[in-house]
């Protein structure tokens, strides 16, 4: 009998299946079923039949095989995200593509020209029916195609135009679909594709670039899985670059170290990276918040070191050391993570013969990681002795002043050209870095030996003496002086002794019969008052005697502020800077040239924050200063008022009285109307730091700001972007999360700030003139706040209490804020079910401490539901006399524009504001900012040369007997706590102590008359 014969679609329908089970069971028999499909699929494709009179041939075992092999996919295809064995068969799917075009590529000929192949058949048509899956209402088939898509895209092979063009337009649709894991497997199709793409032809010029889309999705998509997905496929090449390092400062941990330890380390040298690109990624790796973002940073830096072969040198080449601020971190992450480069240094004397800046740099970063690892040892043997180094500075700075010299016949020459006037500036930039490094260096050795100690200090004395020491070189030089001079006093007297010379070698140019200036004391002499006054002045000075004073003066200056802000001690313990004030720093504030005033304004702030006196005297002429002087003077002053209020903190916002709240109006005034974003970014990060630091505080502005930001996105234009008012709700929520607070020891944090919200949103959910939008945010809010275990009684049952109130009497009218309300409503009586045990409103009532709450309440129910809600108060508007010190009537409200003028037309109701520490803004002129008292306990009576309007355009009008008169600057003459309980530190104070003392306030108050006069 016969054997009986199996067809080929019997195979197949009895085959299949068994390998599509094996598969899904485990990934260990995928090649083995792959040998064994191909085999099937092969002998199928072998089965034709002849049509049309032998004219075509039909192949029927390719579609038995195909049809197959399609039916076992959909088998998955509803299979949910997650089912581990549909994921094993897409596994299969994507890799039996693979194979099979791997194999026709070898079956292939070199005569074989025909692209229509068994494989391209079966690819093309198992793709098409994969695609009709990407609109499917189901999302697990949308899931599980795109799945199949994305494993088999990389091994397509040759495919048809449309075919390619249909897979394409789909997966951009796909991109933007609702479900994450769905735009994730889009994501990673997308960036396969993309990478194949030939960006020069594109397939349909009026569709988007794919690689454009998956930048957007890289930079903006909301889910980090997408994101993360993202940055793992997408190819990298210079278009894509910036998108990939700006995923360095993503919010998502993981994705930060996926950067340095996945996809940055696939670049195969830093040098494909510039120098910015470089900086960035160190700067943004090493300084990261997260330890294992910083682990994986300083790895891939140490790598780069081995693509240098080790040598310390070259790699400092890929950085801007001149410039760059990063370059240390990176050295000293080498240190840290490759040791075994410590023991390979050798500053021997061929190293020190010819410093380039890499090599200063490189050595006093390792003398700082020595000195901060107490390695004496490793330092001794390295480095050499003071002297040594001494002479060194020298010859490099003799370098220094041969090279400005040529660079300054350069200039002075007709014949040079660009290429060389940029190489000599390059030459005299490196020499200049490779000074301060050495400066640098010096300031944290050892000076027990007397000679070398003696020989540095002279040195660094001369090199400031000398009008040809760059200014950038003048702050290191201070710092050795510092390190080197016994005390503070020493140290002014040698800058002011520097100064003098300065300025009396200037006067000796001008004017030959004055007698050459004194010598200079030695190091280690007695301290004493030095006063030199300045010699006669011709009558009349050319220009040119003119620009080279003004010069002097500035580099004076210079000086002053370099000492001054390394001094840490009291003015009057340092009687030596009298002299200096009065000859040079007051005269330069009342100088018409910006640059000197600008210095002079600086050197005066730095001695205010040392002299308590003179900040009070001096304050009210900075404060004219921010108003009148041109913008980049007024970014100055304004940090000098931060300064001096954060110093002197008691005398200015501490104070009895009103003048801590005035101050704090003002700085608002110039918060909001401020028109230049220069000045209104320093006024910002000042007012935050004095928030910070717990200077000035608003506890309750939560609800205010969310009102603020809500009415500026309801009058945003169409084409504006901003963040609508559900994230803002949501930030300030996170930004109040007592969870968040940085433990800081001996402060308890306060867990129940979030208790505090709560009762202020539901607060503004019982008004009736709150907005259905702002209500169904700021109920969707609760459920975000932290619930602590443990609460006060009184705190939890007032939020229970307003809860209630809510519901019986204001029921939301949308099913959003309603249920919201309920959730927390419920959530607070199951957290607290004992707290709240018994509670009753009519006892509660009766306690005094919630009489404010209750009140409340009444005021609130005693509108009508149907009442129209009240026109809201414009900002800027009429205020409580309780916040400013003068009347309406005294003076005219100056008309500031600024950036919110256009908010106070608005008509918008707004949300109720719960009360505030801090004064609302206002746009209105005010009196002096300090305001004196006499010892009386009276205001003193309006001086004409005494008070400064802080606005010039404010006008003056006659007082009524009702109105408050103008506060007073303190007189020389009133007592203050200075001059009763202190006394002289040495003799040579007592002479001049109180005389100066008034000397100084007379001449600070003449300055603040003259800005009087101008300003009238």
């Amino acid at each position: 009998m016969p054997a009986k014969t199996v067809s080929i679609a019997e195979t197949i329908s009895q085959t299949l299946p068994k390998i599509f089970e094996q598969s899904q069971n485990t990934t260990a028999n995928h090649q083995k079923n792959r040998v064994v499909l191909y085999k099937i699929h092969k002998e199928a494709a072998s089965q034709i039949e002849s049509v049309q009179n032998g004219k075509s041939l039909k192949l029927v075992g390719e579609k038995a095989f195909e049809d197959g092999f399609i039916n076992m996919v959909n088998h998955i295809l509803q299979s949910k995200k997650g089912v581990t064995f549909a994921d094993r068969v897409v596994k299969f799917i994507g890799g039996y593509v693979k194979f099979i075009n791997e194999k026709a590529t070898e079956e292939k000929t070199d005569d074989d020209d025909d692209e229509d192949t068994t494989a391209s058949r079966f690819v093309a048509r198992l793709l098409r029916h994969l695609l009709k899956g990407f609109l499917a209402k189901d999302k697990s088939v949308r899931y599980r195609v795109l799945q199949v898509v994305s494993e088999m895209i990389s091994h397509l092979g040759e495919i048809d135009d449309d075919v390619y063009t249909l897979l394409r337009t789909s997966l951009l649709e796909r991109i933007t679909d609702k479900e994450i894991p769905i735009r994730l497997q889009a994501a990673i199709a997308l960036s396969k594709l993309a990478g194949a793409e030939d960006t020069d032809d594109e397939v349909d010029n009026d569709a988007p670039n794919a690689l454009e889309v998956l930048i957007d999705i890289l930079q903006y998509d909301p889910a980090a899985e997408v994101r993360r997905a993202t940055l793992l496929n997408i190819p990298i090449s210079q278009r894509t670059l910036p998108a990939i390092l700006s995923r360095t400062r993503d919010v998502d941990d993981v994705i930060r170290k996926i950067v340095y330890s996945h996809v940055l380390s696939q670049i195969p040298h830093p040098k494909q990276l510039t120098i910015s690109q470089r900086e960035l990624i160190v700067r943004n790796g090493l300084g990261d918040r997260q330890p294992p973002v910083r682990a994986a940073a300083a790895k891939l830096v140490a790598s780069w070191v081995d693509l240098y072969g080790g040598d310390l040198l070259e790699f400092l080449k890929s950085f801007d050391l001149i410039v760059s601020e990063v370059s240390e971190d990176v050295l000293l992450s080498v240190f840290v993570t490759k040791t075994e480069i410590l023991d390979k240094f050798q500053f021997d004397d061929e190293f020190w013969k010819e410093l380039t800046p890499e090599k200063a740099f490189l050595v006093r970063v390792f003398v700082d990681h020595c000195i901060n690892k107490k390695d004496e040892a490793r330092l001794e043997t390295c480095l050499p002795v003071v002297t040594a180094l001494a002479f060194k500075i020298q010859s490099a700075y003799n370098d220094l002043l041969e090279q400005m010299q040529v660079s300054e016949e350069l200039c002075l020459s007709e014949e040079v050209t660009e290429e060389e006037q940029e190489a000599n500036e390059d030459a005299r930039s490196d020499q200049e870095f490779v000074i301060s490094e050495l400066l640098k260096l010096v300031v944290n050795l050892d000076y027990a030996d007397e000679i070398g100690r003696r020989k540095m200090f002279s040195l660094v004395r001369d090199m400031i003496s000398q009008e040809s020491l760059p200014e950038k070189l003048m702050g290191k030089c201070l710092d050795v002086l510092r390190a080197l001079s016994p005390n503070e006093r020493d140290l002014i007297r040698v800058v002011v002794e520097v100064v003098h010379e300065l300025r009396d070698q200037g006067e000796s140019e001008r004017s030959q019969d004055l007698t050459e200036a004194e010598e200079a004391t030695q190091a280690g002499d007695t301290p004493r008052t030095i006063k030199v006054m300045p010699g006669p002045q011709p009558p009349e000075m050319s220009e040119e005697a003119k620009a080279r004073a003004a010069l002097l003066d500035l580099r004076c200056l210079n000086l002053c502020i370099g000492m001054l802000e390394r001094v840490n001690g009291t003015f009057e313990d340092n009687s030596t800077l009298e002299g200096i004030l009065g000859e040079l720093i007051l005269p330069s504030v009342r100088a018409k040239e910006l640059a000197l005033r600008e210095k002079g304004l600086v050197s005066l702030g730095l001695c205010c924050l040392i002299a308590k006196r003179m900040a009070l005297n001096s304050f009210q002429l900075f404060i004219n200063q921010v108003q009148a002087a041109p913008e980049v003077l007024r970014i100055r002053v304004l940090k000098i008022v931060f300064d001096i209020l954060m110093v002197h903190e008691s005398e200015f916002l501490g104070r009895a009285g009103d003048t801590g709240e005035r101050i704090v109006e003002f700085l608002l005034h110039i918060l909001e109307n401020e028109e230049s974003d220069e000045v209104q970014a320093v006024t910002c990060m000042g007012i935050a730091k004095l928030m910070l630091s717990g200077m000035i505080t608003d506890q309750r502005i939560a609800i205010e700001a969310y009102t603020l930001l809500s009415e500026t996105y309801a009058d945003l234009d169409a084409e504006s972007e901003m963040i609508s008012p559900n994230q803002v709700a949501f930030l300030l929520a996170d930004w109040t999360d007592p969870r968040n607070v940085m433990e800081v020891s001996g402060k308890t944090n306060d867990d129940t700030i979030h208790i505090d919200l709560a009762i202020d949103v539901v607060k503004v959910l019982l008004k009736t003139e709150t907005s259905r939008d702002d209500k169904k945010v700021l109920s969707q809010t609760l459920g975000k706040l932290f619930l602590p275990d443990e609460i006060e009684e009184d705190k939890i049952r007032t939020l229970k209490l307003l809860i209630d109130n809510v519901q019986r009497r204001r029921p939301p009218k949308d099913s959003v804020t309603k249920n919201a309300l309920i959730k927390f409503g419920k959530t607070i009586e199951k957290k607290f079910a004992a707290q709240l045990g018994g509670f009753n409103e009519e006892d509660f009532r009766k306690l005094e401490d919630l009489k404010e709450l209750f009140e409340f309440l009444d005021d609130v129910m005693s509108d009508e539901e149907g009442e129209m809600p009240l026109p809201p108060k414009k900002r800027g508007g009429e205020r409580s006399r309780s916040v400013s010190v003068m009347s309406d009537d005294e003076f005219e409200s100056p008309n500031v524009k600024g950036k919110s003028t256009k908010r106070k037309n608005k008509t918008r109701t707004a949300l109720p504001v719960t009360p505030r520490t801090l004064p609302r803004r206002a746009a209105r002129a005010r009196s002096s900012i300090i305001k004196e008292t006499t010892g009386s306990g009276t205001t003193s009576s309006e001086s004409d040369d005494g008070d400064v309007n802080p606005s010039p355009s404010v006008k003056r009008k006659a007082r009524t007997s009702k109105e408050q008169p103008l506060p007073k600057r303190k007189r020389e003459s009133d007592p203050t706590p200075d001059e009763e309980g202190s006394e002289p530190d040495d003799d040579d104070d007592d002479d001049s102590g109180e005389d100066s003392a008034n000397t100084e306030d007379g001449e600070i108050n003449a300055l603040i008359a003259s800005e009087d006069e101008e300003s009238e």
